[in-house]
């Protein structure tokens, strides 16, 4: 059995590259403030959060919650935050919507 020829198919380092992280972690909500020169950090949206101890790297393009011990990339934050089964389903949902407006190409 074969996909159907109209299905495109996700290349999901490209999917990475074109929704960074810290772009979309901001997009769904999470209030992040820079922390160092590559770290931003927040308020996690994984689990109640007094003190911040959710951090992004946008250099590694990864992020981790000290607190509840959650970790990955902007494929497993949209997996988590919106409850999804799969990696499949998480690119589907990050690719229906235009890709945000990186702050390195603001800055330029």
């Amino acid at each position: 059995m074969t996909a159907p020829q109209d299905q495109r198919h996700l290349d999901i380092a490209d999917i990475k590259r074109r929704y960074p992280l810290l772009e979309v972690g901001e997009g769904a909500g999470v209030r992040l403030r820079r922390s160092g020169s590559h770290r931003w950090q927040g308020a996690c949206p994984f689990h109640d959060d007094r003190t911040p101890s959710f951090f992004v790297d946008v250099q590694t393009e990864r992020f981790v919650c000290f607190g509840c011990k959650v970790r990955g990339d902007v494929i497993d934050f949209v997996r988590m935050r919106e409850q999804l089964s799969t990696v499949g389903e998480a690119c589907a949902s990050l690719t229906q919507s235009p890709p945000p407006v990186s702050r390195k190409k603001q800055a330029t």
